[in-house]
Protein backbone atom coordinates (compact mmCIF):
# COMPACT_ATOMS: atom_id res chain seq x y z
CA UNK A 1 0.00 0.00 0.00
CA UNK A 2 2.93 2.16 -0.18
CA UNK A 3 3.80 1.89 -3.61
CA UNK A 4 2.73 3.84 -6.64
CA UNK A 5 2.25 1.16 -8.79
CA UNK A 6 -0.36 0.07 -6.47
CA UNK A 7 -2.25 3.16 -6.92
CA UNK A 8 -1.46 3.76 -10.65
CA UNK A 9 -2.62 0.99 -11.78
CA UNK A 10 -6.28 1.74 -10.09
CA UNK A 11 -6.15 5.16 -12.25
CA UNK A 12 -4.87 7.60 -9.44
CA UNK A 13 -3.24 10.47 -11.09
CA UNK A 14 0.08 10.43 -9.65
CA UNK A 15 1.48 13.99 -12.22
CA UNK A 16 -1.45 15.98 -11.02
CA UNK A 17 -3.49 15.63 -7.93
CA UNK A 18 -1.23 12.71 -6.12
CA UNK A 19 2.37 12.56 -4.51
CA UNK A 20 3.88 9.46 -2.68
CA UNK A 21 6.95 8.58 -1.52
CA UNK A 22 7.28 4.65 -1.68
CA UNK A 23 8.05 2.60 1.29
CA UNK A 24 7.61 5.80 3.45
CA UNK A 25 3.81 6.93 3.24
CA UNK A 26 0.18 6.74 2.10
CA UNK A 27 -0.68 8.73 -1.24
CA UNK A 28 -1.04 11.99 -0.57
CA UNK A 29 -2.97 15.08 -2.56
CA UNK A 30 -0.86 17.17 -4.31
CA UNK A 31 -2.62 20.33 -2.97
CA UNK A 32 -2.14 19.13 0.96
CA UNK A 33 1.94 19.51 1.10
CA UNK A 34 3.49 22.26 1.97
CA UNK A 35 5.84 24.36 -0.33
CA UNK A 36 8.81 23.59 1.38
CA UNK A 37 8.67 19.84 1.35
CA UNK A 38 10.56 19.42 -1.67
CA UNK A 39 11.74 15.97 -1.04
CA UNK A 40 9.56 13.74 -0.13
CA UNK A 41 5.78 14.40 1.12
CA UNK A 42 6.57 13.41 4.67
CA UNK A 43 7.23 16.37 6.22
CA UNK A 44 9.36 19.54 6.11
CA UNK A 45 13.07 18.15 7.89
CA UNK A 46 16.92 18.04 7.40
CA UNK A 47 16.14 16.26 3.74
CA UNK A 48 14.22 19.38 2.33
CA UNK A 49 16.90 22.00 3.92
CA UNK A 50 19.39 19.70 1.69
CA UNK A 51 17.49 19.98 -1.44
CA UNK A 52 17.48 23.92 -0.58
CA UNK A 53 21.06 23.89 -0.03
CA UNK A 54 21.47 22.22 -3.43
CA UNK A 55 19.64 24.97 -4.82
CA UNK A 56 21.59 27.96 -3.25
CA UNK A 57 22.15 30.84 -5.20
CA UNK A 58 20.81 29.32 -8.44
CA UNK A 59 19.76 32.46 -11.01
CA UNK A 60 17.37 32.17 -13.72
CA UNK A 61 14.30 30.74 -11.41
CA UNK A 62 11.13 30.55 -13.60
CA UNK A 63 8.40 29.14 -15.03
CA UNK A 64 10.12 26.75 -17.31
CA UNK A 65 12.56 25.26 -14.35
CA UNK A 66 9.75 24.84 -11.89
CA UNK A 67 11.33 27.77 -9.77
CA UNK A 68 14.85 25.90 -10.03
CA UNK A 69 12.21 22.87 -8.99
CA UNK A 70 10.22 25.40 -6.40
CA UNK A 71 13.49 26.13 -4.40
CA UNK A 72 12.47 29.96 -5.35
CA UNK A 73 9.73 30.25 -2.92
CA UNK A 74 9.50 33.66 -3.78
CA UNK A 75 9.41 33.58 -6.67
CA UNK A 76 12.42 36.27 -7.22
CA UNK A 77 14.39 34.66 -9.99
CA UNK A 78 17.10 33.58 -8.09
CA UNK A 79 17.36 30.96 -4.34
CA UNK A 80 18.62 32.96 -1.52
CA UNK A 81 18.45 34.32 1.93
CA UNK A 82 14.45 35.24 1.65
CA UNK A 83 13.68 31.54 0.33
CA UNK A 84 15.05 30.55 3.56
CA UNK A 85 13.36 32.81 5.59
CA UNK A 86 10.04 31.37 4.07
CA UNK A 87 12.13 27.72 4.99
CA UNK A 88 12.90 28.23 7.98
CA UNK A 89 9.34 29.38 9.20
CA UNK A 90 7.74 26.08 7.55
CA UNK A 91 10.66 24.39 9.89
CA UNK A 92 8.77 20.77 10.84
CA UNK A 93 5.69 21.58 9.55
CA UNK A 94 3.81 17.52 9.00
CA UNK A 95 6.73 16.39 10.88
CA UNK A 96 5.18 13.70 13.19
Amino acid sequence: MQTKNTFSSAGWDFNYVWEICEGINYPVLLSLIPPCDFACPDGIDFMDMSFLASHWLDVDCDASNHYCQSTDLDKSGAVGVSDLGIFADSWLEGVE
